[in-house]
C-alpha cells in the first residue's frame, strides 16, 4: 500500500494548470496561424503583381514591334485611299488602334502587263498573299491599292482577282505588295489583336501621339512621328488592403517608318 507522500508524488496537473497551459497553447498557436496567414496573403500578392508585370511587358513589347512597322511599304499608297498607317477611335469603353503595313512582308513582282480597267494582275508564284487583304501596285511612275476577292494559280502564276478595276496600266516586272491591317482593341478590360485576346485585366490604355514639330495631341495627325504609351495591368486577384495593384509599362515609340521625330537640318 502506497503511502500518502508517494501519492502526493504522483498527482496530475491541477484545473486551473490545465486551463493556463491551454490558454498559452492557443494563444501560440493563434500567433503561428496568422503569421502563416499574411505569408500566404504575401506570397499571393507577389504571384499576382509578378503575373500583371509580365503581362503588361509581354503585351507592350508586341504592341510596340506593331507600331514601329505601321506604314512599312506603303510609301506608295496615297491619301485619297483612306489607308492610313496609323488611326485610333475612341468611346465609352473602348479603345481602338488600326495599324495597317506591310508586316507579313509579302511582295511579288507582275509577270505580265497589267491594263487600265482590268480586274485581276498576275504575279509570280510563291508569295502568300491572303483574301481580304489590300495589295499595293506601284510601278514607281503609277501606283494604285486594290482588295483581294480570290487567288487562283494559272500556269505556274498567281491570279490576285480585284474587288474593283484598275484605273492605270502597269508593264511586267510592277512591284506588288500586300498591306495588311492590325487593329489593338482594347474592351472590357481585354486587350485584343485582330481579335485574338492578348491579355486580361488590363486597366488603362493612353496613347499621346507627336507630330514632327513634337507637338502632342489625342489622335495621330498625317505627319505622325511617334507614340507614347501608358499601359496599367492589375493582378488577377487583389487584396483587401490593395485591390488595384498593377503594373504600368510607360515608353516612347518612334514610328520610324513613317519618318524620324528628330531631323537634323
Amino acid at each position: 500500500m502506497k503511502s500518502s507522500a508517494q501519492l502526493r508524488s504522483q498527482k496530475g496537473f491541477s484545473l486551473i494548470e490545465m486551463l493556463v497551459a491551454i490558454t498559452i497553447g492557443g494563444s501560440i498557436l493563434g500567433s503561428m496561424v496568422g503569421a502563416m496567414t499574411a505569408q500566404s496573403r504575401s506570397a499571393s500578392y507577389q504571384q499576382g503583381l509578378a503575373d500583371a508585370q509580365l503581362t503588361s511587358r509581354a503585351i507592350g513589347y508586341l504592341f510596340q514591334q506593331d507600331l514601329r512597322m505601321a506604314g512599312y511599304g506603303m510609301l506608295g499608297v496615297g491619301a485619297e485611299t483612306g489607308l492610313s498607317p496609323v488611326s485610333y477611335a475612341t468611346q465609352t469603353g473602348r479603345q481602338e488602334l488600326t495599324l495597317r503595313g506591310a508586316f507579313g512582308d509579302v511582295r511579288s513582282v507582275l509577270v505580265e502587263t497589267a491594263g487600265a480597267g482590268s480586274g485581276s494582275i498576275q504575279v509570280a508564284a510563291g508569295s502568300n498573299f491572303v483574301v481580304g487583304e489590300v495589295v499595293l501596285i506601284d510601278s514607281g511612275l503609277s501606283s494604285e491599292t486594290g482588295t483581294i476577292a480570290g487567288l487562283q494559280t494559272i500556269d505556274g502564276a498567281l491570279q490576285i482577282q480585284l474587288e474593283g478595276s484598275l484605273a492605270h496600266q502597269y508593264p511586267m516586272g510592277t512591284k506588288v505588295t500586300e498591306i495588311e491591317e492590325i487593329i489593338w482593341l482594347l474592351e472590357d478590360g481585354i486587350f485584343r489583336r485582330n481579335g485574338s485576346v492578348m491579355g486580361d485585366n488590363m486597366r488603362e490604355l493612353q496613347l499621346e501621339f507627336i507630330d514632327q514639330d513634337g507637338d502632342i495631341s489625342s489622335s495621330p495627325s498625317d505627319d505622325l512621328r511617334a507614340v507614347k504609351i501608358v499601359l496599367r495591368t492589375a493582378q488577377a486577384t487583389g487584396l483587401p488592403d490593395d485591390p488595384e495593384a498593377s503594373s504600368t509599362m510607360q515608353t516612347e515609340v518612334n514610328v520610324r517608318n513613317l519618318a524620324f521625330r528628330f531631323q537634323m537640318g
